[in-house]
């Protein structure tokens, strides 16, 4: 019976052992993209104002890329540019959003079986975001810069699809620890303004799935 037992968690062992190992020197390349505009058709809240139509424009770009350090780790930088614009025809609304990021990670790939990958991933970046919009109510317009520093833990879960190709799920979130630093000023119609600076730690879970995050990755061996 012990060697039975003996037999079978060795098979169990070996059969992790065997699955696919990424070598050191593979360079994994990854990130997102994002582009969409729609129309939408603003109510007015005071009697007799006229419905505007708007138009909102997202742009999202954030390519990754690392280099095995050794076998199944990665290191890596990765970089963000995002920006928004929404604009109003007979309204005095809109707004601009537009930011700028970049980052350091280490991503650990633990084999399964079938091509399958358990895998976590530790995160640092800093952030700088300016917003720009003007009120509809009173015309104000209202300016934010803000900066941010952000350690943050990913667990997700991947699929070697067919060579170099990933399919991976995993929670953006799970963990967050950062910094926010912002600058505000308010700037009436009728002239003078106001400025306001605030400063903010936080450390936040989210495990309700809304991180969820979906998407394909390359991981390209080592010649």
């Amino acid at each position: 019976m012990r060697k039975f037992y003996f037999l079978a968690i060795a098979s169990v062992c070996f059969s992790f052992l065997s699955q696919a190992q990424i070598r050191k020197g593979s360079v994994y390349l990854g990130g997102d993209i994002n582009i969409s505009s729609q129309k939408e058709e603003q109510l007015m809240p005071m009697p007799g104002g006229t419905n505007s139509e708007g138009k909102n424009t997202f742009i999202y770009i954030g390519p990754a890329v690392g280099i095995a350090i050794k076998e199944n780790v990665f290191a890596g930088v990765d970089f963000l540019y995002g920006k928004s614009d929404s604009k109003y025809l007979n309204s005095p609304n809109s707004s601009k959003v537009s930011a700028l990021a970049g980052g350091i990670f280490i991503r650990r790939y633990f084999p399964l079986a079938n091509k399958f990958y358990l895998f976590g991933q530790v995160r640092l970046g800093y952030q700088k975001r300016n917003e720009d919009q003007t009120s509809l109510v009173n015309s104000d317009r209202i300016e934010e810069d803000s900066w941010s520093v952000q350690a943050n833990l990913f667990p997700g879960l991947s699929y070697n699809v067919y060579k170099s190709l990933y399919f991976e799920m995993g929670l953006n979130n799970l963990l967050q620890l950062g910094y926010l630093h912002t600058d505000r000023t308010q700037t009436s119609a009728l002239g003078g303004s106001i400025s306001t600076e605030s400063k903010t730690f936080n450390l936040q879970s989210d495990l309700s799935g809304n991180s969820l995050n979906i998407g394909v990755r390359f991981v390209l061996p080592k010649k």
